[in-house]
């Protein structure tokens, strides 16, 4: 298992943690996985959520820097947070946790602090 992998493993200690995986947004290409993949969204819709977001600001003051995206639904929290690579790449780490387990606020702030240390 390369280092990666096992970093995107220990992503599923966040509490109720499912499923994760990192994602180079440009391509929808999955670079790690871990967990129940089965339960993880398409990494092409990943990268379209985040495409529609950035166009948000398309009319603005100068483009927009998004934090992350988060979704609820009634049994998972999927959250998705850039990571801040050491390489020129568009990375995403997608996050799915079980809503029973956990809670959106505990889930995010556990999510952020795994994106930030990822690759560092």
């Amino acid at each position: 298992m390369s280092g990666i992998a096992r970093s995107v493993d220990r992503v599923l200690g966040c509490a109720g943690g499912v499923a994760a995986m990192l994602m180079d947004r440009p391509t929808g290409h999955v670079v790690a996985a871990a967990g129940d993949v089965s339960a993880l969204p398409s990494a092409e819709a990943v990268a379209d959520g985040f495409r529609a977001v950035l166009g948000l600001g398309a009319g603005g003051a100068g483009p927009v820097e998004v934090e992350g995206l988060a979704l609820g639904t009634r049994e998972r929290h999927i959250v998705v947070r850039p990571v801040a690579a050491p390489l020129p790449h568009d990375l995403l780490l997608v996050v799915v946790l079980d809503r029973g387990r956990t809670n959106a606020a505990l889930a995010a702030r556990q999510v952020d602090e795994y994106a930030r240390g990822l690759l560092t």
